[in-house]
């Protein structure tokens, strides 16, 4: 089987379609790369599971030949460490405001003489890797892990232009919720994606054209009323404002509803 790098998913124009999972049980994980994703993002920044959970999870995703991207909690050596030993394919970095941030994160991912990332040849990598070998898994690793920071506060976005620059980048997501709760802004609807003010709105269509121009992937969470804005600015990454934990909830929820109206009973 020719394993899947997420890499090599952006050679052509097309667009690259993930999904977030925040319940760390295999047969979650199962269920999702049923459904077909180009990648699965295991978040543990707000889901509050540690990394020794996502095992089972990984290996499952795996088996349907499906990419994994981690999200830790924090800028650190060894939580982005922590994430690839456990096989990802990639991180997702939250909260990054600076160049020294984006120089950590690079160095904490790729191999000496690049970067810093201890060296322990075992096994999880190869999860991911094609034609695994110690002579060349250094190599493949530095090409092929994918990196990508989350900016999502003010600084973050001042900074954007001098961050672009830092060779080992891949991909920059922008976070308009927090961005919209840290300038103090009315925050919309989650789900539906859509900054409700002008300013906030003008910074990331702005942040976009420049993440483009670098030569660099845009990483979108977005829903019906946003993707094709965004793909005309750019974007090629996509993930919808949904998670595991949301779809059980309203598919019960509106389950119920119809239950209830079918027999006639209120659904207030």
């Amino acid at each position: 089987m020719n394993k899947r790098i997420l890499k090599d998913s952006f050679k052509n124009d097309g667009a690259v379609f993930g999904v977030l999972q925040n319940i760390f049980d295999p047969l979650v994980t199962e269920a999702i790369a049923k459904s077909g994703p180009d990648f699965i993002v295991f978040d543990l920044e707000h889901a509050g599971y540690a990394i020794h959970q996502l095992d089972s999870c990984i290996l499952t995703a795996y088996g349907y030949n499906v990419p994994v991207l981690v999200r830790p909690n924090d800028i650190s050596q060894s939580l982005i460490e922590q994430a690839l030993e456990a096989g990802a394919q990639g991180v997702i970095i939250p909260t990054v405001e600076t160049v020294e941030q984006c120089k950590l994160i690079v160095s904490s991912v790729k191999y000496g003489p690049r970067g810093t990332r201890g060296f322990d040849p075992t096994y999880p990598i190869s999860r991911w890797m094609n034609d695994y070998s110690l002579d060349t898994f250094l190599e493949d690793a530095n090409r092929d892990t994918f990196v990508c920071i989350l900016v999502e506060t003010p600084l973050g976005f001042k900074n954007l232009p001098e961050m672009l620059k830092v060779d080992g980048i891949d991909c920059v997501m922008l976070g308009a919720a927090d961005l919209t709760v840290r300038m103090g802004k009315p925050l919309p609807g989650t789900k539906a994606c859509v900054p409700s003010d002008t300013e906030v709105t003008s910074m990331i269509d702005d942040a976009i054209k420049q993440i483009r121009a670098a030569g660099k992937i845009h990483f979108s969470v977005s829903g019906e009323k946003t993707i094709k804005k965004y793909y005309d600015l750019g974007s090629r990454m996509f993930i919808a404002p949904i998670m595991d934990s949301w779809v059980l909830t309203d598919y019960y929820r509106d389950s119920a509803k119809q239950l209830r109206a079918a027999i006639g009973l209120s659904t207030d």
